[in-house]
């Protein structure tokens, strides 16, 4: 998976993970806790402001099945292997794909086949 939009992968132990742009689901530490898995994600610019700005770490909670649970934001696989964080909207056949940024507001739609959502935000750390 390529880390090329607005977050990157993140681990407290591996500081340096976050430089690279394209890691494998397996290379991110992921941390479990009261039966539940999460990630931490870098945030690198700020189409998500002013929930999310440039530096924030977020917590991103895995969801094998989010499509149920999913309202806000999410952490989504794109049909090109990329990852990003957006707002997401469910359609009927389409999810619509929303930066949070009033300044320069921008979204996609994607067929709801072609995107996979890997978690929610649980936490931000603001440095």
């Amino acid at each position: 998976m390529k880390w090329v939009h607005n977050v990157a992968a993140f681990a407290p132990s591996n500081p340096y993970l976050a430089d690279l742009e394209e890691t494998t689901w397996e290379e991110i530490p992921k941390i479990h806790k009261n039966g539940q898995d999460y990630v931490y994600v870098s945030v690198k610019d700020n189409t998500m402001y002013d929930r999310y700005i440039k530096g924030d770490l977020v917590i991103i909670k895995l969801d094998e099945n989010p499509e149920t649970s999913v309202v806000g934001d999410a952490l989504v696989l794109l049909p090109d292997d990329t990852v990003c964080l957006k707002q997401i909207k469910f359609g009927a056949k389409k999810v619509k794909l929303i930066d949070r940024n009033e300044l320069d507001p921008k979204s996609v739609s994607y067929p709801k086949d072609q995107v996979k959502c890997l978690g929610v935000p649980t936490s931000v750390i603001r440095a």
